[in-house]
């Protein structure tokens, strides 16, 4: 059923209500209500069903687009890229010097941000609201950042640059789920693609 023809399929039924509705004001002896309820149930059913094929259209819309060979050559990649990152942020850690330590996280956060918006940028822009990948990112992180500074303070962190690198490394939990909800959409409609395997390989990179 197109967009116009469920429209006007609306229009009607609620159309039939109000004139249902005065007859009822005129005949309030008159048995309408039955009536009503249930063109009122198809309303809200017909809504119900374009919600979820708008929905459904515009996800089919992004996998469509994201099976190329050379976007899930670069999902596989990705394990070996943390990796990497993990490896050379691990070294800064051990180091137990705080500007050692940001530095660390920092080199985490640029590969998180940079892998984010890689898969994003498969998606249509309205996927993520009326705003670019990187607003929508730069948002994301802001918000997040928000929240685990709040913790932190509740937990005795305070603001100064220990809480700086603690807030941050939950910051990065964060964006490594995002990162995995985007390759599940991403991979959902091959065969090629063994999701839950890889899923268990990256978990594994910390």
């Amino acid at each position: 059923m197109k967009g116009s023809k469920r429209l006007v399929l609306e229009l009607l039924l609620v159309a039939i209500i109000c004139v249902l509705a005065v007859f009822w004001i005129f005949e309030p002896d008159g048995n309408f209500e039955p009536i009503i309820v249930l063109i009122g149930a198809l309303v809200s059913l017909i809504a119900l069903i374009t919600s979820f094929y708008v929905k459904k259209k515009k996800q089919d819309f992004v996998i469509e687009e994201q099976l190329k060979p050379s976007q899930l050559h670069f999902i596989n990649q990705l394990i070996e890229l943390k990796s990497s990152v993990y490896a050379s942020a691990r070294k800064q850690w051990d180091t137990g010097i705080t500007s050692e330590m940001r530095g660390g996280n920092s080199e985490v956060m640029s590969f998180y941000e940079d892998t984010w918006l890689q898969l994003a940028a498969n998606f249509p822009i309205e996927h993520f609201g009326n705003t670019t990948h990187a607003e929508y990112l730069d948002k994301y992180v802001s918000e997040r950042y928000e929240a685990h500074y709040q913790a932190a303070n509740q937990n005795g962190y305070g603001e100064g640059s220990m809480a700086f690198v603690i807030v941050t490394a939950d910051v990065m939990k964060d964006l490594d789920s995002q990162i995995v909800e985007l390759v599940s959409i991403v991979s959902s409609s091959t065969d090629s693609f063994d999701y839950g395997k890889w899923v268990q390989r990256w978990a594994s990179v910390a």
